[in-house]
């Protein structure tokens, strides 16, 4: 997610849209839901949707309420893409990009995976860093390889080179923001 400027109607909850690839984020979105009329600008406690409760993802140019793991230091497992071209042992430590993609409309899951093309074993390029291959008896280097990444360009971290923010310091991770996505 990238830091989207402003914040809903309340002032508590700051704005963020869809991260493309290539870009300083503020985190990882995990939930979405909306707040029911009457309890406006209350903290979400539970994210999900009382008019659809088999809603696994947030639909495009709709307002929700995103819980956005935001912590700069939370390592994420992400799935390496499926082209011709690995992550390998040489690009522990470096960098990779993010491949933007829609999520599955059925399952809910995300379409983001890390670009092998872009692996690199420089410490400062791309948006994630490779931390590690992760240890399973069914994962292996090679095509849709699971890793272990960290946020490399973290909007916390990076003087906010993405939009501005309504807040200078990182929150309580998960925390909540407001999204219309798609834009």
């Amino acid at each position: 997610m990238l830091v989207g400027g402003g914040s809903d109607t309340s002032g508590r909850f700051p704005s963020v849209i869809r991260a493309a690839a290539a870009t300083t984020i503020v985190g990882v979105a995990i939930g979405f839901g909306t707040v029911p009329t009457g309890i406006q600008g209350v903290d979400p406690a539970v994210l999900f949707d009382p008019a659809n409760l088999t809603l696994a993802y947030g639909p495009a140019s709709t307002a929700y309420y995103v819980a956005v793991v935001d912590d700069p230091f939370v390592v994420f497992e992400v799935q390496e893409d499926s082209d011709t071209v690995n992550i390998g042992t040489t690009d522990v430590m470096g960098t990779v990009e993010m491949l933007a993609a829609n999520c599955n409309t059925s399952t809910g899951l995300s379409g983001y995976t890390i670009d092998s093309s872009t692996a690199t074993g420089l410490i400062d390029y791309y948006t994630w860093r490779i931390m590690r291959l992760v240890d399973r008896p069914d994962n292996a280097i090679g095509q849709y390889a699971k890793w272990y990444v960290l946020c490399n360009r973290h909007h916390y971290l990076s003087g906010g080179a993405a939009a501005p923010s309504s807040s200078d310091s990182a929150s309580l991770s998960p925390s909540t923001s407001r999204v219309k996505l798609g834009t």
